[in-house]
């Protein structure tokens, strides 16, 4: 909440400046579906995460149509996937986590039509997640098998070609939305076991955005 008071105290403070100068700087608010990012191996757990969008602070700083892009996200959320009996197994997972994102990057716009904009851009990109939890299993091959406590975490880094729209609501204010390739390099710990591998994916809608521009 104080985050979003913050910007909302930065759009009236730079509003005098924003109608005497050129518009070089632009912060946002942006969102993102859970189940865009790594950590998330699990197809129920957008049903049972109490988190189901992913806020975070964009910025830009704009020398004509070419800008500098950064952007942060991070939350700390929980789920408990219970799914019961399938395939005479039963599975249960019950965690919590913290998850962290940043980019940092650069952009180009193109004019494609009054007040819209094409955006292609390419971000590197930074990933932490660490989840604290507890599985269990069952089936009739392995009666009364507990999987236990654990704790892992995932680390992710790489890059992220990226194309959007942006559209022009006034001199000030701006939505945009984004989809991305994932070009990256996963390294996993948990339980004393570390494994390294190559992971790339892409995202349709990868953000939703809406900036104020000073």
């Amino acid at each position: 909440m104080k985050i979003f008071l913050s910007i909302i105290s930065i759009f009236f403070i730079s509003y005098t400046f924003g109608q005497e100068q050129d518009m070089k700087h632009q912060i946002g608010i942006n969102f993102s579906n859970i189940l865009n990012f790594s950590f998330i191996e699990h197809s129920a757990l957008n049903k049972h995460s109490n988190v189901r969008y992913i806020p975070g602070i964009s910025y830009k700083l704009y020398f004509e149509k070419i800008a500098l892009r950064s952007s942060v996200k991070f939350i700390n959320g929980s789920y408990d996937i219970n799914e019961g009996s399938r395939n005479n197994l039963y599975t249960r997972d019950s965690a919590s986590f913290t998850f962290l994102n940043l980019k940092l990057g650069g952009e180009i716009q193109f004019e494609v039509a009054t007040k819209l904009y094409f955006i292609a851009a390419v971000d590197g990109i930074f990933e932490y997640n660490k989840r604290k939890g507890f599985q269990e299993q069952d089936s009739q091959f392995y009666p009364f098998y507990k999987g236990g406590n654990y704790s892992s975490s995932i680390v992710r880094v790489g890059l992220a070609p990226t194309i959007g729209l942006e559209y022009q609501i006034s001199n000030q204010f701006s939505a945009s939305i984004e989809a991305n390739t994932r070009i990256t390099y996963l390294l996993e710990q948990g339980n004393g076991n570390e494994k390294g591998s190559t992971k790339n994916d892409t995202n349709i809608l990868s953000m939703l955005a809406f900036s104020y521009h000073f």
